[in-house]
C-alpha cells in the first residue's frame, strides 16, 4: 500500500474499525474475560488508537484541503 493511496487507506481503516467492534462484541459476551485486567487495558489501548487515528485522519483532511486551496490559488500569487 502506497502512502498516497486513500482507496486502500480507507479500505484498510474500514476493516480495523470492523475488527475491533467485533472484538468488543466478543469480549462483551464473556463477563469472565471482561473483567480481566489484561482486557481492560487493551481496551483503553484501542480506544487511544481510535482517538489517534480519528486525530491524524482529520490533521490529513484539513492538509489536503489546504493543499488543494493553494493550487488552485497559485497562479494568483504570482
Amino acid at each position: 500500500m502506497n502512502s498516497g493511496d486513500l482507496d486502500a487507506i480507507n479500505d484498510a481503516t474500514g476493516k480495523l474499525d470492523t475488527a475491533v467492534t467485533n472484538l468488543v462484541v466478543t469480549i462483551e459476551a464473556y463477563p469472565d474475560l471482561k473483567a480481566s485486567q489484561v482486557v481492560e487495558d487493551l481496551i483503553v489501548e484501542l480506544e487511544g488508537t481510535e482517538n489517534r487515528i480519528s486525530t491524524e485522519r482529520m490533521r490529513y483532511n484539513e492538509a489536503v484541503g489546504d493543499f488543494n486551496t493553494a493550487i488552485r490559488s497559485f497562479p494568483a500569487n504570482l
